[in-house]
């Protein structure tokens, strides 16, 4: 799709109408359950990871149904992530080879795990930036405020 995502009709509403055109509701799926999927429970990095964010995610609507398998990859993902942690730490960013020297089959993994975690982890809010896209002041008052606040600070929206 070409051009800018469309933006969630609570974000449209907090934002006011300007052009007063119909604001189309979104589908609202149902929030997820507490417990993971049996392939994150199954490996206890996952789980934890799993266990860590998925209650605050739960309480902030931002962890539902439809989101269940993306956030478990992410929970798989981290879970090799810092299964890796040590292997970097004992290979370094280097290693020695025949021809001088390369990069670590650890640094390597690590840095496209990461990648891969950011990709899955940025749709749901795990960075300042994607969090803000994510939630729109509810109440008028509080659009004001961000109005407000986006003016003296030159924010364009």
């Amino acid at each position: 799709m070409a051009g800018r995502p469309p933006l969630p009709a609570k974000v449209k509403r907090a934002r006011g109408n300007a052009g007063k055109r119909e604001i189309k509701p979104n589908i609202e799926p149902a929030p997820a359950g507490p417990r993971p999927p049996a392939w994150v429970a199954d490996d206890p990095r996952s789980l934890a990871q799993w266990q860590g964010l998925a209650p605050e995610m739960i309480k902030h609507g931002t962890l539902t149904v439809f989101d269940v398998n993306r956030f478990g990859i992410y929970c798989v993902l981290m879970g090799e992530f810092v299964r890796g942690i040590p292997d970097f730490r004992k290979l370094g960013l280097v290693v020695q080879v025949k021809n001088g020297l390369a990069k670590s089959p650890a640094a390597t993994i690590l840095l496209d795990l990461a990648s891969e975690i950011r990709g899955l982890g940025d749709p749901m809010g795990f960075n300042p930036t994607a969090r803000a896209k994510l939630f729109a002041p509810e109440s008028g008052e509080d659009a004001a405020k961000h109005a407000a606040r986006a003016e003296f600070f030159g924010e364009k929206d």
